[in-house]
């Protein structure tokens, strides 16, 4: 389901927020509580936040930038500042007698992969960027899986996903380290490719590193499949009470790739290749309520509605080669759910508005 305030012309990734001063002085909508592992609503909102600050533009250090894997983002501190009241140095709001609060990105040229490390006293939050180019890597081409990982294998994960995580995973590693100084509980969100990015990220800090660093839980928008059946049971058997996968009606990115997929190959019998979901979904409906730990029949529903509606309109091009900013303007309900900022943070966002003061004093009980 598209927010009706924000079908407009522009760019969907990643539009500047027009802040709401009187929710931002009052704090009351913008908190976030690192402490509290299960569903939380305001958690989900503010991580939608990051999730789409993170589509801002990213500026590479260096002469050399096509060569450049550590880079600035004025654009990405000035959008946290503004909407989620974050300290940054040299920003429109800093403060210089509050404490301070850092961001480092980071990104790989090889495989554009891009995100960020946020941090302050309280928390830790990683977030991955999702394409904003073509929607090809998730083409028949490049389903094919990869061991996760050698060194520790626990089942198997999209060949694609995999390089692009292992791109920027020490980057990533770097930047915890240098802000986890306070035994801060770490977060990790990510939108589209950005949500598979994350769940590999989730686990690779709680399956692989398990001594170093527990992920505190995770929100992720529009995700795909990541891994197989072997991976998603091990990846849940830890984390799917702390790790939230937030799905929009129609979105086709979150029934992709398909569960079961055959392979053309030289063998007389295939093997398929098996993809299974991670982590507890949380379901927008056509009507954008929310429904938790939603099952296949409470989505299935929603997503008939969305498909009549799509057969009337034109299916004739070919998504997967179309450039983000033009899928941005098909009227295909499939493709126009998927978006971070026409659709999840704005429902996520009525969604916290709705909520009960009782109710939302339950969900920010400390587990």
């Amino acid at each position: 389901m598209a927010s009706e305030s924000n079908k407009k012309e522009g760019n969907l990734l990643y539009e500047k927020s027009v802040v709401d001063q009187e929710e931002l002085d009052s704090g009351e909508r913008t908190q976030f509580n690192p402490q509290v592992k299960h569903f939380n609503s305001q958690n989900m909102a503010y991580l939608a936040r990051c999730a789409r600050a993170v589509y801002g533009r990213f500026e590479a250090e260096g002469k050399d930038r096509s060569k450049a894997d550590s880079t600035d983002s004025p654009e990405i501190k000035e959008e946290l500042s503004n909407t989620l009241g974050y300290n940054f140095e040299n920003t429109t709001k800093y403060d210089p007698k509050k404490p301070s609060a850092e961001l480092f990105t980071f990104m790989s040229r090889q495989t554009e992969t891009q995100g960020c490390v946020v941090g302050d006293e309280e928390k830790i939050i990683v977030v991955f960027r999702g394409t904003q180019q073509k929607l090809d890597w998730l083409a028949n081409a490049k389903l094919h899986q990869e061991t996760w990982t050698a060194t520790r294998k626990i089942g198997k994960v999209h060949v694609g996903f995999y390089e692009a995580f292992v791109s920027v995973c020490s980057k990533m590693e770097d930047y915890i380290k240098q802000l986890w100084t306070k035994d801060q509980p770490i977060w990790v969100t990510g939108h589209s490719l950005g949500g598979a990015l994350a769940t590999l990220a989730c686990a690779h800090i709680e399956l692989q590193m398990p001594d170093e660093y527990r992920v505190a839980g995770a929100y992720t928008f529009g995700q795909p499949r990541v891994g197989n059946d072997d991976f998603a049971d091990a990846f849940d058997e830890r984390l799917k009470g702390r790790f939230f996968r937030i799905m929009n009606q129609n979105d086709v990115v979150c029934v992709l790739p398909s569960k079961v997929f055959v392979q053309p190959s030289k063998l007389i019998v295939p093997k398929p290749i098996r993809y299974k979901h991670v982590g507890t979904p949380i379901y927008f409906n056509d009507k954008g309520e929310l429904v938790y730990d939603a099952n296949w029949f409470e989505r299935v529903g929603g997503r008939v509605k969305g498909i009549v509606g799509d057969f009337v309109k034109d299916f004739g091009q070919d998504i997967l080669n179309l450039e983000m900013q033009e899928i941005a303007k098909l009227e295909i309900s499939t493709i126009r759910d998927h978006f971070i900022a026409e659709c999840y943070l704005p429902l996520a966002k009525e969604h916290l508005k709705k909520l009960t003061e009782d109710k939302l004093e339950a969900e920010n009980k400390v587990d």
